[in-house]
């Protein structure tokens, strides 16, 4: 007899500063993540931080932050997730925690059921202010 191990696949998100976790039960069989992801690396997800505004909203601080950053440079970036007006913009980078992978194999693998949550606590902070999830695939 030739004996197979049934995989039983599926993904799962969780978003930062929710009371929301990654909740994995795969009955009988064992777990075997094979990707994970704590950060941003689509701003397509579950987590509703796809803002927009249309009004008009200026900070009185723009000018002068600008200048002190800027004057005198041939070149000069500056990154702003957040404007006068609260509201977050889309992210446009890409950060991911480089322990994602590890931590939720130590967590999981070969168990039959585990619960994740998504927070800086377990996977470092990969993005200061910005808003991320956990991504998880078995």
């Amino acid at each position: 007899k030739q004996w197979y191990q049934r995989r039983v696949r599926g993904s799962g998100e969780a978003c930062e500063h929710t009371d929301q976790s990654v909740d994995i039960d795969c009955g009988p069989y064992t777990i075997s993540i094979t990707e994970a992801v704590y950060g941003v690396h689509s701003n397509h997800n579950q987590c509703g931080l796809e803002y927009r505004y249309s009004g008009v909203c200026r900070s009185s601080i723009s000018l002068p932050v600008m200048r002190e950053r800027c004057d005198g440079k041939t070149s000069c970036g500056v990154h702003s997730n957040h404007n006068q007006c609260g509201l977050e913009y889309r992210y446009s980078g890409v950060c991911r925690s480089s322990i994602s992978l590890p931590v939720m194999r130590e967590r999981c693998d070969g168990k039959t059921s585990c619960s994740t949550p998504a927070n800086n606590e377990m996977f470092g902070d990969p993005c200061y202010d910005i808003h991320k999830y956990l991504y998880v695939t078995w």
